[in-house]
């Protein structure tokens, strides 16, 4: 907290937010900080605590984030109808779905992204920005992997002319920057 307030110096008064899951997870407070943490400038809320009601779609949205595993595929499932419903076609209702299906895929890592779009009753998962970005990366990583196949082969094309012309293993393994190993297979596998 005083590194932001030294940092960015807002011109306002400060207040502390501390959000614990419950009560009991919260630490007893070192005495150097006792006084400022029972000020009235920091506030604690426990979101099990919390008497939210059921169309609290913030409120809920926060406590899906502590909600065990078990249950939050199902309170996952209420918060996005619960998002369809109340909030218009819009940006802010895209971006809160994709909230909600981002906090089960951090909660459920084993599951992929179609299992949990399924789970979620995402129909519609390719139209998720989530979705478009994980497609986008895996295209990249795969352009990068056929760029590289690519130079290897090349690479490996350069072998037998080079030893053609009297260029010991050692130094095509050199020049190519390939191991020497490489360079015999593929002499090897070319000789008749």
């Amino acid at each position: 907290m005083f590194l932001y307030l030294r940092q960015y110096q807002p011109p306002q008064p400060w207040e502390l937010v501390v959000i614990y899951p419950s009560r009991n997870i919260e630490r007893e407070h070192p005495h150097q900080f006792r006084e400022l943490i029972d000020s009235n400038r920091v506030t604690r809320i426990y979101l099990n605590e919390l008497e939210a009601a059921e169309d609290a779609l913030g409120v809920n949205l926060i406590k899906l984030i502590v909600e065990p595993e078990q249950q939050a595929i199902a309170s996952a499932k209420r918060l996005i109808s619960q998002a369809q419903q109340q909030l218009p076609i819009s940006p802010i209702r895209r971006d809160i779905i994709e909230l909600i299906e981002t906090i089960i895929v951090y909660k459920l890592p084993q599951a992929s992204r179609e299992e949990i779009a399924t789970m979620l009753g995402l129909t519609d998962l390719k139209q998720t920005r989530f979705y478009q970005d994980a497609f986008a990366d895996g295209q990249e990583v795969g352009r990068e992997e056929g760029r590289e196949e690519g130079r290897q082969a090349a690479k490996i094309e350069l072998i037998q002319p080079l030893a053609d012309q009297g260029i010991s293993p050692q130094n095509i393994a050199q020049i190519l920057k390939l191991s020497l190993d490489e360079v015999e297979r593929v002499l090897q596998g070319s000789e008749p």
